[in-house]
């Protein structure tokens, strides 16, 4: 994955709307609200502490969704709930933009170290 960040720079915002809608889709699903608001800062983050190449999202998000002008909070989060999510949506648009192909992300969903989204 980090070799296709690193050469297609046009990735990085699909993995940020992928992080959104993965959120989205949490909050959705688990606050039974279709219809509700929430608002998030998504931020791509090329580097590691050791200023090694090594992409991942940081997120600043409303923990629940305002829906006719009242707040219903999320008790808790599942982070690793959100991270299917978030790898499902991003390797299903990496499908669609004709950067992996079925057998490739199949090969990767087989890994057992969660094919590089933790």
């Amino acid at each position: 994955m980090h070799g296709y960040l690193r050469r297609i720079r046009r990735l990085g915002k699909l993995l940020l709307r992928s992080a959104w809608e993965a959120w989205q889709e949490y909050l959705h699903e688990l606050l039974q609200i279709r219809d509700g608001l929430s608002r998030g800062i998504f931020c791509l983050q090329t580097h590691g502490s050791l200023f090694n190449f090594h992409p991942h999202v940081h997120a600043l998000v409303l923990p629940g969704l305002v829906r006719e002008g009242r707040f219903h909070e999320l008790k808790g989060c599942s982070v690793t709930a959100v991270t299917v999510r978030l790898r499902a949506r991003y390797l299903t648009t990496l499908k669609n933009q004709e950067v992996l192909d079925s057998d490739e992300i199949e090969r990767l969903m087989s890994w057992n170290h969660n094919s590089g989204f933790n």
